[in-house]
């Protein structure tokens, strides 16, 4: 969010259609949904594809006020969507903590 419409239009316009695996748009839903009908009403076609890679509003509910708080959150969920995982409490999942890798634990052959 740069503080000028105008100008996130334009970024958003150029972003969206990269398939990003991550893209946030800070602010609040309303501004995300006026900028998305800006795109369509200008002729950005707007697909099922580029908006998953949108998180709109940015950010875990970890329930931040502070910047620096808010900052942990979205990281958090930047870093959990890079990992393909969902967020949530550990103690409620039933699946490993870490990924298993086999090939990266085998100790190399020797002939």
């Amino acid at each position: 969010m740069t503080h000028n419409y105008g100008r996130d239009l334009a970024y958003l316009a150029r972003l969206l259609p990269l398939r990003l695996p991550y893209l946030g748009l800070l602010g609040p839903r309303n501004r995300r949904e006026s900028l998305l009908g800006d795109l369509t009403s200008y002729g950005t076609a707007l697909d099922e594809a580029s908006l998953a890679s949108l998180y709109s509003p940015i950010g875990l509910n970890i329930g931040a006020d502070t910047p620096d708080e808010i900052a942990l959150s979205i990281l958090a969920e930047i870093k959990a969507v890079f990992a393909s995982r969902r967020a949530g409490f550990l103690r409620d999942s039933r699946a490993p903590i870490h990924a298993t890798e086999v090939a990266a634990l085998a100790s190399p052959v020797l002939t």
